[in-house]
């Protein structure tokens, strides 16, 4: 418990130094849906209900989705989305922010080295991202993939001053968002949760979905807007 307060205690200090946003965003509420709707204007799930598959999306509007289905802990259908949206990005980032995104699915379930290869997928198209290096280091730690492991260490180093001089597993943690104690919880009680998550669930998941708008508003280049697709 000390660590899970610890976690979301220092978890907007890190973050703001991995930020990648255009501009600053207003901060999410406990909720994730609360999250979603104080960037886009509209709850994730109206942008759900009113999804029409038969009609013509863009990258940016399929990113829009999937962080809806995200934002509801759906995390099957997110990455789903998120796969259709890389499939229509345009540039190397833009699929970069939607592997970031299907890397934070696969660690909500607890498939960490898929989350690792997503975020390495990511890097792969987006070398600078910090978040994409930390999601690296994290994920190949949690999967018990030593090597893997020391090499993203590496890589996140060569990236952030700050981490050479202070390697800490536990900054690192607390800058990624779906991981450890939290990650387990929501695996454990993602039935539940789906409607009435766990306080400290829901914040970390909220904050990823801000941090996740933040890159998508960063890197598109028709910007993730309040629109109802």
């Amino acid at each position: 418990m000390k660590f899970r307060r610890l976690f979301v205690a220092t978890t907007w200090l890190v973050l703001a130094t991995y930020a990648l946003a255009a501009k600053e965003l207003p901060r999410p509420g406990s909720l994730p849906s609360n999250a979603f709707r104080e960037a886009y204007g509209v709850l994730p799930a109206d942008i759900i209900v009113n999804w029409d598959d038969d009609e013509a999306h863009t990258a940016a509007e399929y990113f829009k989705l999937a962080l809806a289905e995200y934002a509801t802990m759906d995390f099957d259908h997110a990455m789903g989305s998120a796969f259709s949206a890389v499939a229509l990005c345009k540039t190397a980032k833009e699929k970069a922010v939607c592997l970031d995104l299907i890397a934070q699915c696969y660690g909500a379930k607890g498939q960490y080295d898929l989350a690792a290869e997503s975020a390495l997928k990511g890097l792969r198209r987006f070398p600078q991202s910090k978040e994409l290096a930390a999601l690296r280091v994290v994920y190949n730690e949690k999967s018990n993939d030593k090597l893997n492991m020391m090499i993203a260490q590496k890589h996140l180093m060569q990236l952030d001053p700050g981490y050479q001089k202070n390697p800490k597993m536990e900054l690192i943690t607390a800058a990624v968002i779906i991981v450890g104690i939290i990650c387990t919880t929501a695996i454990a009680n993602q039935a539940i949760a789906a409607s009435t998550p766990d306080p400290e669930v829901g914040k970390a998941i909220a904050q990823s979905v801000t941090g996740l708008y933040n890159f998508g508003q960063s890197v598109f280049s028709t910007a993730v807007t309040g629109s109802s697709r």
